[in-house]
């Protein structure tokens, strides 16, 4: 094995990570960057759904009220999004409804 196999230096912009024997060393720095990255994608996450399901229209919703959906994102950030998005957002067409008839 060549000795540069042993130790090499990554890097990216002002990002340097370190691998040893196949390990990754990141420093303290690129923690806190790379969890404010990840913060930050879980707020607009989070902003997202509940803006989403509050603006929604009734035909929108699956399986719940949209109350109901409002109140899961809100009490469960992420997950709750995450729940509503897989489960209780209907991505289908609205059906269309021909006046005078049931709804």
């Amino acid at each position: 094995m060549p000795p540069w196999a042993n130790r090499i230096t990554l890097r990216l912009g002002s990002l340097e990570a370190r691998v040893s024997r196949g390990r990754s060393q990141v420093s303290a720095e690129e923690k806190v960057i790379y969890s404010g990255i990840v913060a930050l994608v879980a707020l607009w996450f989070w902003l997202w759904s509940v803006v989403d399901a509050t603006l929604g229209g009734p035909d929108r919703f699956r399986l719940a009220r949209k109350s109901l959906w409002v109140t899961v994102c809100l009490v469960v950030p992420v997950l709750g999004g995450a729940a509503y998005l897989v489960i209780g957002r209907n991505f289908g067409t609205p059906r269309l409804r021909a006046p005078g008839g049931p709804e």
